[in-house]
């Protein structure tokens, strides 16, 4: 055993294949409705979110790339730079 740990991470799997295709990122979820009808009426379009946490049903919103496809999420970002590496580490 070594004394310091060694992880292994998949940048080409599914999840994060999923990440980067959909420009999924925590900044890029809505939790207040309010907020989320301002911005349906610049109008944008909004995904809705709908699941249970601790015995309650959450609504929650999401903008798929701000509606604009040049704009990407933090994960996203860092996803793609990592899995670019990896291309380049591999060749």
């Amino acid at each position: 055993m070594t004394e310091r740990p060694v992880t292994g991470l998949d940048f080409a799997s599914l999840y994060p294949s999923i990440i980067m295709a959909y420009n999924l990122s925590p900044e890029k979820i809505i939790l207040d409705r309010e907020k989320a009808d301002n911005v349906c009426k610049n109008g944008n379009e909004l995904h809705t979110i709908e699941f249970k946490f601790n015995k309650r049903d959450v609504q929650a919103w999401c903008v798929r790339h701000e509606n604009q496809s040049e704009r990407k999420g933090l994960y996203p970002v860092v996803l793609e730079d990592l899995s670019n590496k990896r291309l380049e580490l591999k060749a």
